[in-house]
């Protein structure tokens, strides 16, 4: 036979013991987010550093390279905006 306060007493624990659980359950999944985060910071660190090892290699030109190229880059620009500059007041003078 159910006594009065049964119903609410079940209901009472079942609500703690799914708390329980729920908690449980999002403290796992909380740490397999972080812990897979984590990995893949510590791949990409490891990704960076082997990444400027290489460009700083002294048997590899990249570093010197790239700069030639920046320069050569700048040259082209400034000449282009001097001819652009030299049309426009060709075409259009003052």
């Amino acid at each position: 036979m159910q006594q009065w306060g049964d119903y609410s007493r079940t209901v009472h624990f079942n609500k703690e013991e799914l708390n329980k659980t729920a908690q449980e359950l999002l403290y796992k999944e909380t740490s397999r987010v972080v812990t897979k985060s984590i990995r893949a910071l510590v791949y990409a660190i490891a990704l960076l550093r082997q990444v400027a090892y290489v460009l700083r290699d002294e048997n590899r030109e990249y570093i010197p390279t790239l700069q030639r190229l920046v320069e050569r880059t700048i040259k082209e620009a400034e000449e282009a905006r001097r001819q652009l500059d030299q049309l426009l007041r060709r075409d259009f003078p003052a």
